[in-house]
């Protein structure tokens, strides 16, 4: 089968070629190593870019955020912290029976 996996590659030209399913497929060699692309697809591809990649730095950005959060949210859930702010609490609440008396 030539789309099946052998060995996680992508198949080759040549073994694309010699395939019976593209064997009537003439190859044209180019005698211009580059595409020339319109300028309004240019364009629309710059773009679609943009607009990913403003996308993507928006999710990032969130991403970040969230993993700060979480992590702030387990440092305050862990039990040392619990037993300090509990610490500190108790400590006011002496202060301030002391302060009553």
């Amino acid at each position: 089968m030539i789309f099946a996996p052998d060995d996680n590659k992508m198949p080759s030209i040549r073994e694309l070629l010699e395939n019976e399913l593209f064997s009537d497929v003439t190859i044209v060699r180019m005698s211009q190593k580059e595409i020339k692309i319109p300028m309004r697809v240019k364009n629309l591809f710059e773009t679609a870019s943009q607009g990913i990649l403003s996308r993507f730095e928006k999710y990032k950005k969130t991403f970040n955020v969230k993993l700060k959060v979480e992590k702030m949210q387990r440092f305050l859930d862990s039990e040392p912290e619990k037993l300090r702010r509990k610490k500190i609490v108790m400590e006011q609440l002496e202060l301030s029976r002391s302060a009553v008396q």
